[in-house]
């Protein structure tokens, strides 16, 4: 008992203390207010003073303005009218209830009043009144309905860039506020941009932009075919901006934006070997391959590269640079198949893709004269390798031939080459 006891009086002792702290903290923030309201009183009573100085009217009414409009606040009736000392100071006498009556039930509030000497009291609103003279701004970000101009972000209020993301309503936002922010601006959405492209917004301003440059430039006016009344200029690729200097109509762009090198990508190694998380853009893939997959950086055109154990399943990728030009070498060592499969492939489109050859050399050294070539044209990586290997549309060895190459240590050594194709005058 005396345990139970001990523990209740505690108990009422720490909410006697929360108590009294709490009567402090609403005491303090009482004082802070009327002194805040204090000193706004001193303001005003200030200003009116110097209108009152240039006014040649001798009274002002409660309810009345000095440019004669009656009845701005009707339901705003004072109890007492008095009189202040010149200069005013901090005191409570300053403060005067009004009843504010409404239709069904009555508010009573307290309300600033100043007066000075000869005049009768009048009161001092917290906020002057709203003139219907004066027009309305419009937010230049969102219309009335939050869905922003036709060209203009609703989250920043700038204008659409070539990159346009779409939330999961189909919201429309710009590269920037994907990237900063997330979310969607338009009003009662509040939904994550995901990654999905406004395709036609983005031709749309391709167009526009285009358009404008013809106009500063002074370009003539673009070529528009007749028969279906679409202009038949060149819009700049989307990703123009990251690198992508081709052009193309409106409608070629979305057939360009499957396979164009520019858009983000992920590091290849994910498809082949299913790790590595990264994405980025083709001129961030060589420092990533230097810093996370070294050993993938090793092949160079013209370096005597080797195989060990061929017998055995095997994955190799070698990312190759050749100027600006992105390379993937791919080989594979398919038991069941009994075949080494070597490809090459082009970072790009397939139409640039095809203006490369590359060509694979296996040899032995002890055996000079005797080398196995082989030649063809580069494939875009937007196509599967493992779709070119299947359909052995690359260089494709059987074991029993390979065999023929290894040399006393058990290594098959092997070069590959990487030329631009040279068109002919007759081609």
């Amino acid at each position: 008992m005396g345990n139970e006891q001990s523990s209740e009086s505690e108990k009422r002792k720490r909410d006697a203390n929360i108590q009294a702290t709490l009567q402090k903290t609403l005491e303090k923030q009482r004082l802070m207010y009327e002194q805040r309201c204090q000193e706004m009183l001193q303001t005003q009573a200030q200003a009116l003073r110097k209108e009152n100085l240039g006014s040649s009217s001798g009274k002002i009414t409660a309810g009345t303005s000095r440019d004669g409009q009656n009845n701005l606040y009707p339901n705003l009736q004072p109890s007492t009218s008095i009189e202040l000392p010149s200069p005013i100071t901090n005191s409570t006498s300053s403060y005067q209830r009004y009843n504010i009556a409404s239709q069904k039930n009555v508010l009573a509030t307290n309300t600033a009043t100043v007066s000075s000497e000869n005049y009768v009291q009048r009161a001092i609103p917290s906020a002057p009144p709203i003139t219907f003279n004066q027009p309305m701004k419009e937010n230049s970000v969102q219309n009335c309905k939050g869905l922003g101009t036709e060209l203009n972000c609703p989250k920043c209020g700038n204008k659409f860039g070539l990159k346009i993301f779409q939330c999961g309503s189909g919201h429309s936002s710009c590269r920037d506020c994907k990237i900063t922010s997330g979310i969607c601006g338009v009003l009662n959405c509040g939904k994550t941009i995901t990654d999905m492209r406004n395709r036609t917004l983005e031709a749309y301003m391709a167009d526009l932009m285009l358009a404008a440059k013809k106009t500063i430039a002074k370009d003539p006016e673009p070529m528009v075919n007749q028969q279906c009344g679409q202009s038949n200029f060149k819009l700049n690729c989307p990703n123009y901006h990251d690198g992508c200097s081709l052009h193309f109509t409106s409608n070629e762009i979305d057939k360009h934006l499957k396979e164009c090198p520019y858009n983000e990508m992920v590091c290849p190694l994910l498809a082949l070997f299913g790790r590595c998380s990264w994405r980025g853009k083709l001129n961030q893939l060589d420092s990533h391959f230097a810093d996370c997959h070294p050993e993938h950086r090793h092949a160079q055109v013209d370096k005597e590269m080797s195989i060990v154990n061929s017998r055995d399943d095997n994955r190799i990728f070698y990312l190759v640079l050749i100027g600006t030009f992105y390379f993937f070498i791919h080989l594979k060592i398919d038991s069941n198949s009994k075949m080494i499969y070597l490809a090459a492939q082009l970072v790009g489109t397939k139409v640039s893709a095809s203006k490369w050859c590359y060509e694979f050399h296996i040899y032995n050294k002890a055996q000079p004269r005797r080398k196995f070539q082989y030649i063809d044209v580069c494939t875009s990586n937007t196509i599967s390798i493992d779709d070119i290997f299947l359909k052995k549309q690359c260089a494709a060895i059987p074991f029993t031939y390979i065999d023929t190459f290894f040399n006393h240590n058990n290594c098959l050594n092997y070069k590959f080459y990487i030329k631009k194709q040279i068109k002919t005058m007759n081609s």
